[in-house]
C-alpha cells in the first residue's frame, strides 16, 4: 500500500489573476458593449476579492481499492458511487482529494456589501473566477496526476459525497470548511475535487 500523503499550502493571491473583461463577459456584457464604468466597477470588484481572499488549499493523497462493483479510498471509509467517476480514474492508481477555499473574509465583505446589490453582484462573481483560478494554482502545486479535476455533483457522482470527502480530508479542522444543512459548503467560495495518479 502507498503511504498516504498531503498538505495544507496557502496561496499567493498575487499570482491569481483576473482580468475585468472576462468578469464582464460572465455577467453577460459583451465586449462591444463593455464601457468605462462598466469595467471600472469590475476592477474594484476584483480588488476587492483580491484584498479579502486567504486562498488555502488542503489535499491528501490515497490508494484507489478497486472492487468488483465498488471503488473506494484504501484507508479510509470514502467510497466513490457511480459509473463516471470509476470511467474517469480507470488506470489510476491513487487519487488526490483537494479542498480549496477563499477563506471566510469573503463572506465578511459580500455581508457588508448587503446594500448595493449591484456591487455584490460583482463582487460575488469576482470571487466565483477567483475560487476556479486558485483550484488551478492547488493543481499546478501538487504532486503529478493524470487527470483533470472531477467534483462531487460531476456526471453521476453524487453531491451527498461532499460531507464525507471534507471529513477525509480533514478540511473542517484545517481549513474551516464545512457544509450548512442544506449541504452548501462554508466558505462559500471553496471547491472540491479528485484527480487520478496513474
Amino acid at each position: 500500500m502507498h503511504e498516504q500523503t498531503g498538505g495544507l499550502i496557502a496561496l499567493d493571491r498575487t499570482t491569481l489573476t483576473l482580468h475585468p473583461d472576462a468578469l464582464l463577459r460572465t455577467l453577460g456584457c459583451p465586449d462591444a458593449a463593455q464601457t468605462e464604468d462598466l469595467r471600472q466597477a469590475a476592477e474594484d470588484a476584483i480588488a476587492c476579492a483580491a484584498a479579502a481572499a486567504d486562498p488555502r488549499v488542503l489535499w491528501r493523497r490515497f490508494p484507489l481499492a478497486w472492487g468488483e462493483d465498488t471503488l473506494s479510498l484504501a484507508g479510509s471509509t470514502l467510497t466513490l458511487p457511480g459509473k463516471d467517476i470509476t470511467a474517469h480514474l480507470a488506470g489510476c492508481r491513487d487519487c488526490i482529494l483537494f479542498a480549496v477555499t477563499l477563506g471566510l473574509g469573503i463572506e465578511r465583505a459580500l455581508a457588508g456589501l448587503s446594500a448595493d446589490p449591484i456591487a455584490a453582484m460583482y463582487f460575488d462573481t469576482a470571487c466565483s473566477l477567483l475560487v476556479e483560478e486558485a483550484a488551478d494554482a492547488a493543481e499546478r502545486l501538487m504532486p503529478a496526476h493524470d487527470t483533470w479535476r472531477y467534483s462531487p455533483g460531476y456526471g453521476d457522482l453524487p453531491l451527498e459525497i461532499q460531507g464525507r470527502l471534507l471529513a477525509v480530508i480533514d478540511a473542517p479542522r484545517q481549513l474551516g470548511l464545512t457544509l450548512t444543512d442544506s449541504g452548501m459548503m462554508l466558505p462559500r467560495k471553496s471547491i472540491t475535487a479528485i484527480v487520478g495518479c496513474a
